[in-house]
């Protein structure tokens, strides 16, 4: 028979006896070369996949000996069918990363629960969060609310109702601020502040000749708001010929009162037949002191004998 040619194909034993020649598959030019065909004397790839039309440009490769050490590559033409384009490659002798993707991103993935397998659908279905709309109910508010749990973000906000963002749990002293939501302990601190219980309180006494003897005394006063309403009473058996010239209040009163004089209601008992002082009064010298209440005109007590003093007032506190 003629016109038969006969072809010997490349010699494996050449690539067996050099360890820096491997196989390069080109689907561009259909057959299978040696790196040293391909690329220059210091190549050291070990498996570079091309696909495509065009030739690979010899000067795509990076060997072993450059700047990264590679061991797969993989590249395709472009969409204008002008260029090689990398695809991905696997790194080798270098901590990361492995695959590098070249800035592409992975499409067409599956649906596990038809695709994958049991086992790893099992994981997924156990361990990842379902995919969803994030949805959020007033006052939270929500940026975007077709954000998925897996994949993109969401801003969460709690509005009021005039659509502001309150901008932090405040533990401080309750003001008019619409977008700061108070704490228990900041709430009841003003309430304690503002509405207290009937309650005792300790009065400084001041006198001009020492206490009286076996003195007892009901000091009791009460917050709602700004208002305090107050009783003391003092009693003793025995005056000791003293005076009561002036007792602290429970609240300071309020610093409107810069002036003047504020009055309360006295009542006082001395001697044995318990003879009614109407003479004296009680205040505030508002332009001295709004801590202290006053006395004007005390009667001189007699030693040894019975003394009652009753005042009790109300009054705006600060």
């Amino acid at each position: 028979m003629t016109g038969l040619t006969q072809h010997t194909p490349i010699s494996m034993k050449a690539l067996n006896l050099n360890l820096d020649q491997d196989l390069i598959f080109n689907g561009s030019w259909n057959k299978i070369r040696n790196c040293r065909e391909m690329s220059n004397a210091t190549a050291n790839q070990n498996l570079l996949l091309s696909g495509g039309t065009i030739p690979l440009d010899p000067e795509l490769i990076i060997n072993s000996r450059g700047l990264v050490n590679e061991s797969f590559r993989f590249y395709t033409t472009n969409a204008a069918g002008n260029a090689q384009v990398e695809a991905m490659h696997i790194n080798g002798n270098i901590d990361a990363p492995y695959l590098d993707m070249c800035g592409h991103v992975i499409s067409n993935i599956q649906n596990p629960s038809l695709q994958q397998d049991a086992v790893t659908l099992a994981y997924l279905e156990a361990t990842v969060p379902t995919q969803g709309d994030l949805t959020v109910s007033a006052p939270v508010a929500i940026s975007n609310s077709t954000r998925h749990l897996i994949g993109g973000a969401a801003a969460l906000s709690l509005v009021n109702d005039a659509a502001a963002t309150v901008t932090e749990i405040d533990t401080g002293a309750l003001d008019a601020s619409d977008t700061k939501v108070p704490t228990n302990a900041a709430v009841k601190t003003y309430v304690d502040g503002k509405y207290k219980d009937w309650a005792s309180w300790t009065p400084t006494l001041v006198w001009t000749a020492g206490a009286p003897a076996a003195l007892s005394r009901i000091s009791r006063w009460v917050r709602i708001g700004d208002t305090v309403h107050f009783n003391l009473y003092l009693q003793s058996a025995d005056s000791n010929a003293t005076k009561l010239t002036s007792f602290s209040l429970p609240a300071t009163l309020d610093a409107q009162w810069t002036t003047g004089y504020y009055p309360f209601t006295t009542f006082i008992l001395n001697t044995n037949s318990y003879t009614y002082v109407n003479t004296c009064k009680c205040y505030v010298d508002c332009g001295t002191s709004r801590t202290v209440a006053v006395f004007f005109a005390f009667p001189t007590t007699i030693d040894g004998q019975w003394l009652s003093i009753a005042v009790n007032g109300t009054y705006e506190a600060a």
